[in-house]
């Protein structure tokens, strides 16, 4: 049983933080990225008006087909299979992306 002044573990203050606030600040909820999606595990990353520039610039340069097509897209899925097996409503996710 928890002593009534035990400190709160990390994860409980996470959760408290985001009902209390309706934000998530650390990241969404496996749960929304479903409901979003529909029902699928995947997750549209949006690439941003800026980097569609500079990829379509790098797919001229380089002839590559694949960073045109992500480019065109506008959006890069990623999938959150991996994530199945946990509680949507308690596993939060961060998705970006990072252009070398």
């Amino acid at each position: 049983m928890e002593k009534p002044d035990a400190q709160p573990s990390s994860a409980a203050r996470r959760r408290s933080r985001v009902r209390r606030r309706g934000l998530l600040l650390f990241g969404v909820l496996v749960g929304a990225t479903v409901a979003m999606s529909e029902g699928t595990y995947i997750y549209d990353v949006p690439v941003t008006s800026v980097d569609q520039q500079r990829l379509l610039s790098v797919s001229e340069l380089v002839s590559d087909q694949r960073v045109l097509e992500i480019a065109s897209a506008g959006s890069v899925p990623v999938s959150l299979d991996h994530l199945r097996g946990r509680d949507a409503d308690q596993t939060l996710v961060r998705v970006g992306y990072m252009i070398d």
